[in-house]
Order: C-alpha cells, then sequence, then structure tokens
C-alpha cells in the first residue's frame, strides 16, 4: 500500500488496503475503489466519468481518485 499524505508518500509493504482500514478505523477515511480510499475531509470534487465510472479530485494532490461502481452508493450515502 501507498499511503498519500500532505507530508509525503509512504509505502507499507506487509499488509493489503483492507487490513490498513480495519487497522485505522477512522471513520473519515472511506474506500472509493479496490485500489483506493481518501479522507473525505479533503474532496473538493466529484466528477461522473461513465455509467459506473466517478473521479475524485482531493485537495493539495494532483491525481485523480476512481469512485467504482461497487463502493459508490456506501461512499455517497456517508458524505451526504
Amino acid at each position: 500500500c501507498n499511503i498519500h499524505t500532505i507530508n509525503g508518500v509512504y509505502n507499507v509493504k506487509i499488509t493489503s488496503l483492507v487490513k490498513l482500514l480495519n487497522n485505522l478505523r477512522n471513520e473519515n477515511i472511506l474506500q472509493t475503489h479496490r485500489s483506493f480510499a481518501i479522507n473525505i475531509k479533503y474532496i473538493t470534487e466529484i466528477e461522473k466519468n461513465y455509467e459506473k465510472v466517478w473521479s475524485i479530485k482531493l485537495r493539495g494532490c494532483d491525481d485523480v481518485v476512481l469512485l467504482s461502481y461497487t463502493y459508490r452508493q456506501a461512499f455517497l450515502r456517508r458524505i451526504e
């Protein structure tokens, strides 16, 4: 897992994203895709790209994070 923070990128080699999320237990960090989890406090924009794929832009980050169909409903309920 690569963890992107304001202070830099950290690599955690011995764990999966699911295990990492379970250990964090932070209600502001939500999984958005099988490969991504984000802190919802840093969302600046959510945009629908296709029927099943949305993109999320974050404050302080040039990369775009995917919001997949699988995680979309739970994610959108949580940020409302």
